[in-house]
């Protein structure tokens, strides 16, 4: 399964990304700060059974969102 998860770098979102990294799903994280945070799950699900993607953008920053 595909997922995106926003909101990815700190609580529900970083618990539900982390789940779904082990369960071997394929993991599109999106955060606005925190990179760091998940930078760690990326590292460590970076293999051939899923892809695991970090995007950090900030809506009121028209320039990272695009």
């Amino acid at each position: 399964m595909k997922v995106l998860v926003t909101g990815a770098s700190r609580g529900i979102g970083y618990e539900i990304s982390k789940e779904l990294l082990e369960s071997n799903h394929n993991v599109l994280m999106h955060c606005n700060q925190n990179k760091k945070a998940l930078e760690g799950l990326q590292k460590k699900h970076d293999n051939k059974s899923h892809i695991c993607l970090l995007y950090t953008s900030d809506a009121a920053d028209e320039r990272s969102s695009v």
